[in-house]
């Protein structure tokens, strides 16, 4: 999102450009960053609508990102709101702008559509997290139960139990 590597780990700006580290992951350079008012608004047309973002607004450059957001108004008028940059084998998105909810969620089902959450195949009780991974040797799941108490979760496939308990 919006001020990403801005900072090094020490919490201190870049000296020469915003965004540096990330600069050829994102394909965008970020250049100067607004706090609006409160009051204050600007709107975004993204994905074949129009959403407002406010408190904060980012100057960025398409440094061969493909841009899916733009702003409308004021100064930053046609400015890349929201990019997408294919990188390897994966994507980066960069989010300039603080947007209501409405317009998080359409990014975001954007992003997501298509990928099937773990929780689609796997029930499991409430407060139970059930993840999946996918490397070089074969496929991981990750059960993690937050309850003060035991759970069963049934997996539909065969495993192997780490039990977490060590001697």
């Amino acid at each position: 999102t919006f001020a990403s590597g801005v900072v090094d780990e020490y919490g201190l700006s870049f000296f020469d450009e915003a965004c540096y580290p990330l600069r050829k992951l994102l394909g965008v350079k970020a250049e100067e960053t607004d706090s609006l008012y409160d009051g204050q608004s600007n709107s975004v047309d993204m994905l074949g609508s129009t959403y407002r973002v406010s408190s904060y607004c980012e100057l960025a450059y398409a440094e061969g990102a493909e841009v899916i957001g733009t702003y409308n108004e004021d100064f930053y008028a046609g400015m890349p709101a929201v990019t997408v940059n294919s990188y390897g084998k994966g994507k980066a998105y960069y989010v300039a702008a603080d947007f209501d909810v409405e317009g998080y969620m359409a990014l975001y089902s954007k992003i997501v559509d298509g990928v099937v959450s773990a929780d689609k195949i796997i029930s499991a009780p409430k407060n139970v997290s059930v993840t999946l991974r996918y490397g070089e040797d074969g496929e991981y799941v990750f059960v993690m139960n937050f309850n003060n108490c035991e759970n069963t979760v049934e997996l539909p496939f065969e495993y192997e139990i780490l039990s977490g308990e060590f001697d």
